[in-house]
């Protein structure tokens, strides 16, 4: 069975399941309305009253493992994109000798809004540098794959080895940073 886009994407700004995901789970509510064992009546309209009800039951528990189902896909993606860039951001940080968490807090308070002129000049040229990272990930992503795939099936496809690899010999040509 083809399932619907909408019914496989029910928060809207998660990334849908994939088809044989919804069937599994399709499967798996069907399993739980069978557990409840209802006898329906033999009256034909308390019959379909039941069955109706029995449905949007099914369907209920369907929609609630399709969100379970997009918190597990997008929390085992973040985790997957935090193994895979913080090596190659590590990378990039210590040539310019930073951390990724220094550049990480500098654009957190760039986005924040930096308060007083102190250490400003600083926080702008970390949060600039993690920008470049960022830049020069979404430059390998064109090299290697082209304009199509988008960011996150760049990432999904790496492992922290590769990227970090891909990082390094980019880094390796480009001339070092004057202090």
């Amino acid at each position: 069975m083809s399932w619907s886009i909408d019914l496989r994407q029910p928060n809207k700004g998660a990334y849908p399941i994939s088809e044989t995901e919804a069937e599994e789970l399709a499967a798996e509510a069907c399993k739980e309305i069978a557990k409840l064992n209802i006898k329906l009546s033999d009256d034909p309209v308390e019959r379909r009253l039941g069955q109706g009800l029995l449905a949007i039951k099914e369907f209920h528990i369907f929609w609630t493992s399709v969100i379970a189902r997009q918190f597990i896909n997008d929390a085992e993606a973040m985790f997957h994109e935090r193994d895979v860039v913080i090596p190659a951001e590590e990378l990039f940080a210590a040539r310019h000798g930073f951390t990724a968490e220094d550049l990480d807090n500098a654009a957190w308070e760039r986005r924040q809004g930096i308060k007083g002129r102190l250490f400003r000049d600083e926080k702008l040229m970390k949060a600039g540098l993690r920008d470049a990272f960022f830049g020069l990930v979404d430059l390998i992503r064109v090299e290697t794959e082209g304009h199509e795939p988008g960011y996150d099936s760049f990432i999904a496809s790496m492992t922290p080895e590769a990227l970090s690899k891909l990082v390094q010999d980019r880094l390796d040509v480009q001339v070092p940073p004057t202090a």
